[in-house]
Parts: structure tokens; C-alpha cells; sequence
């Protein structure tokens, strides 16, 4: 199983600059710069659909969770950007009434929850779509796993967490757009 080394953005902003230095080239991305803190933050209610909010205009074309042949693929400096700009972003993520989002039956659990800004630190980051315009990606959106909500007493089965989209323009390299939800699932 291949191992990913995880370095702070710095050290690999560091490292690409000496390579440049001595003359060394690289296949990888160009650097990107990190996330200012300045990312919108907007809110989708529980069982709401991030694919319609992200595409007003309904001209991008979702690729859903692609596989290992599908067209879309991130590589890990993509990935390193994406875990800065939702970190970076902690203190207002933690801030969104996720009580407001949740399905009404399920608000007294959703309240004992208590989040900040470190919330998402070292989360579960996945890749759930790509979006196309033009017959071109142009868009990753990843989503980000927060901590577990408690669960109802009599529904032990049902498992609930504040998810974070993040919306990465591939020609900016950057995360345009954070939306906050609830996400979960019921084991049969």
C-alpha cells in the first residue's frame, strides 16, 4: 500500500524554490498560493443537494465519485490545498447554526455538538465529483468530514456529521467556495 508523506504547505513551498534554484525540474503543478481566509462560506440544509447549489446554471456536467479511470484526478498538492483552505476556514465553520440545517426531529442532538475552529483538523478528506464546462474540468469538489453527532436513543443506527464541501477551480488552483451541511447514514 503506497504511503503518503504529509508536509506543511510551507516545507513544500520551501522545497519546490531550492529545486528551482539548483535547476531541478518537476511534472508537478505549479504551486498555488495558500488559502487567504477569505473563502465564502455558504449553508445547504440536511439532505439538501451540493451539486444543484453549486451550479446555479446548470451548465457544469458532475462526474460523480470517479474511479481510478475516470477523467478526474487530483493530485496531492491539490489535496494540500484543499485541507488548508478548510482548516484555515475552521473558525467560521464552527460559527455555522448547524441546528438551523438539521431535519427538525433531529435538532435536540444536532445542538449538543460543540465545534471549533480545529473541528476539521486532519479530517476525512474525500474527492466526490468532478464538474466539466466545455468538455473540459474545471471543477473538484471535495467533502470534508467533521466530528460524529450524538445519536438518538432510539435511533442508535443512524449516524450523523457536519460535512464540508469544498469547490477547487482547476485553472485558479484554488478553493473558490465552502459549503456547510449535515450529512449521515442509516446502517441496515
Amino acid at each position: 500500500m503506497p504511503r503518503t508523506l504529509k508536509l506543511p504547505a510551507t516545507t513544500l513551498l520551501i522545497f519546490g524554490l531550492a529545486l528551482s534554484m539548483f535547476g531541478c525540474e518537476s511534472n508537478a503543478p505549479a504551486p498555488a498560493s495558500l488559502p487567504s481566509g477569505n473563502i465564502p462560506v455558504e449553508t445547504l440544509p440536511e439532505g439538501g443537494e451540493p451539486l444543484k447549489s453549486l451550479d446555479s446554471t446548470g451548465t457544469v456536467t458532475w462526474e460523480i465519485a470517479p474511479g481510478v479511470g475516470g477523467t478526474c484526478k487530483a493530485d496531492t498538492g491539490t489535496l494540500e490545498i484543499v485541507r488548508q483552505a478548510v482548516e484555515s476556514t475552521g473558525q467560521e465553520l464552527a460559527g455555522v447554526d448547524y441546528t438551523g440545517l438539521s431535519l427538525s426531529r433531529l435538532v435536540t442532538v444536532t445542538q449538543k455538538l460543540k465545534l471549533d475552529a480545529t473541528s476539521w483538523n486532519g479530517g476525512e478528506l474525500e474527492r466526490e465529483a468532478c464538474g466539466s464546462e466545455g468538455g473540459k474540468v474545471k471543477w473538484h469538489l471535495f467533502g470534508v468530514k467533521g466530528p460524529e453527532f450524538e445519536q438518538l436513543p432510539n435511533q442508535t443506527l443512524v449516524h450523523r456529521w457536519p460535512h464540508i464541501y469544498a469547490l477547487y477551480d482547476v485553472d485558479a488552483k484554488a478553493v473558490t467556495k465552502l459549503v456547510a451541511t449535515i450529512r449521515g447514514y442509516v446502517l441496515e
